[in-house]
This record gives structure tokens, sequence and C-alpha cells, in this order.
């Protein structure tokens, strides 16, 4: 069958399936025009160029093949915004993802989303949520020190032990001796050096004597 669009003239070869299935209405492919087709069918294409007739397939557009064509576009639109999506979400996760984990509203999340990807999640660290019960710096018999001190850490998460750096002074302030002590150091019999929420921990270190008079001492967590 034949029909002529009403706009741009063109005549051109049509299936009758695709004219049952459309229901008469019909796009150009021409001019993408729909019209109604029964207003021009015929079975002769009266004066009509051979190569404007096609009769391997529809020279017009069914309906159902343009909602075909408007179903994938969307589809591939969709898996577009879900890479991009991804890509952004990889992005965020390379460079915020250690600032994220010290967060502690978002942290509680974390942990649960990197369990179920059974990847680690960075170790949380504020120092600012440890707190010094007692510190003391004792002189002993055989001349050398004894420091003692207690750390508590206040934080919702297990934090790795600090290190502790320890200030000698002498009666004017100026500072006569210093060391940094690791968790090796103070506790070298502990495999897992990690303090849990709410955790106290005793540390005691021996220290060498000093030659100059001792006037105080001071420390802080790293």
């Amino acid at each position: 069958m034949f029909a002529q669009c009403p706009t741009c003239k063109s005549v051109c070869y049509i299936e009758v399936a695709d004219l049952r299935s459309m229901h008469g209405k019909i796009i150009c492919k021409h001019c993408a025009i729909e019209f109604d087709a029964l207003d021009s069918l015929s079975e002769i294409p009266a004066m009509v160029p051979t190569l404007s007739i096609q009769y391997s397939q529809s020279s017009f557009l069914p309906n159902e093949l343009v909602n075909f064509f408007i179903r994938k576009a969307k589809f591939f639109w969709a898996i577009g915004f879900c890479i991009c999506l991804a890509s952004l979400g990889l992005q965020i996760y390379y460079f915020q993802s250690t600032a994220l984990a010290q967060n502690t509203h978002v942290r509680p999340w974390l942990i649960k989303l990197y369990q179920s990807l059974n990847h680690p999640l960075p170790t949380y660290k504020n120092l600012l949520e440890i707190s010094v019960l007692k510190g003391e710096l004792v002189h002993q018999q055989d001349n050398t020190l004894q420091f003692t001190t207690i750390l508590v850490n206040q934080a919702s998460f297990p934090q790795p032990l600090p290190a502790l750096k320890l200030f000698l002074v002498n009666f004017s302030g100026q500072i006569i001796a210093r060391r940094t002590f690791y968790s090796t150091d103070y506790l070298p019999n502990t495999n897992d050096h990690l303090i849990d929420s709410n955790q106290s921990i005793e540390i005691s270190l021996n220290i060498a004597p000093v030659l100059t008079p001792l006037g105080g001492y001071y420390f802080e967590l790293l």
C-alpha cells in the first residue's frame, strides 16, 4: 500500500500490518509529521519516482518503532547516569574517605558499609578525646626516674594508642631532656595497639637518671 504525506507530498510504501497496528496513523519518514494514511491510501503509486518506493520495508515509522527508540534512549541515559554517579562516589571515596571516617555522625554508617564490602575502614583518631587522669614523675632509689600516667579513651570508637613525648626541664624551665615513647615502648606485650571506647590504659616508664638538677616535666600526646 502507498500513502502520500499532506505536508511534504512524499509518497512511500507501507506494509499493511504496520497500517493496522497504527490504526491508520503513521509518521512521515521525510518530515516526521503524523497524519492519517487512510486519506490518501492507494495500491498504485501514481507518478512516483522509482527511488522513492521501498518494497523491502516500510517508508514510514510506526509508533511502536518510535516508542522503542525512545525506551532505548531512556535506558542508555539511565546507564550513563549510574556510571556518572558511581564515578562521583569513587572520587569522594578517594579524596574524602579519611576525613569522612573521622566524622562521628558519618562513621557508624561507614562501619556498616565497609563491613558489607569486607573492606577495612580508616582508623578513627582524635587526641582531644583521650583524657589524662594523672601524671607523676618519681625518683627511684637507684637514681632512675619512673613516669606514670593513665590515659582514657572517651571517644565512641576505638583509637590507636598515642605516642607520648616527655620533656624534662630544669628549675629555669629549660628543656634538659626529651624523648618520644610509642605504644611499643610503654606496652611492648600488646599485639593490638588500640584503646577501646571508654577504656583506660596505665603507662609506666623507667627513665635513666639525668645529671642536671630536675625542676619538672611535661608531656604531650602525638
